[in-house]
């Protein structure tokens, strides 16, 4: 069965280590996003298959994993871009991203066909940690993603679920 497994490379393309998660059940885990807190724990989110519940949503947080990041210089020009919270939501989300270095930066939202449906951010804003709310309480119940995108061109982009 498939299990969440997260491998860490070093510059030269060395393995240098590896853990994975298998969830009680013995069957299919699938991690779907894989972001670093301010403190350097990976922290990953997907599905698991619970012994009796069928899917469940997991978090797992790998902490003070050696290397992961070192130190704030290594992520000094790094654009994270975090998975909203909560999610699903009803009416309304935050979406965090985290700047190594003062950035202008936008925010659009997307239905799951890719109509374009708002501009969520659209900002210079400073080094640091940001949150945005995402106002879902006029839009319709479904899959939505939205995309970030700074003036160097550094794109990255998040699935949400709207629950009416």
């Amino acid at each position: 069965m498939d299990d969440i497994v997260l491998i860490k490379y070093n510059s030269s393309g060395k393995e240098l280590w590896v853990r994975s998660y298998n969830s009680l059940s013995n069957n299919n885990d699938v991690a779907n996003s894989v972001s670093i807190d301010n403190s350097g724990n990976l922290i990953l989110s997907g599905f698991i298959t619970g012994t009796s519940s069928g899917s469940d949503f997991a978090v797992i947080k790998y902490s003070q994993l050696t290397d992961i990041i070192g130190n704030n210089e290594m992520i000094k020009d790094n654009i994270v871009l975090y998975q909203n919270y909560p999610n699903p939501f009803n009416p309304s989300s935050v979406i965090s991203l985290q700047l190594g270095k003062p950035a202008a930066i936008e925010i659009k939202l997307y239905d799951v066909t890719g109509k374009f449906e708002r501009e969520i951010l659209n900002s210079f804003l400073i080094k640091g940690t940001h949150e945005v709310l995402l106002d879902g309480t006029d839009l319709p119940g479904g899959i939505y993603f939205y995309f970030l995108k700074t003036e160097g061109n550094f794109t990255d982009s998040k699935k949400c679920i709207l629950l009416k």
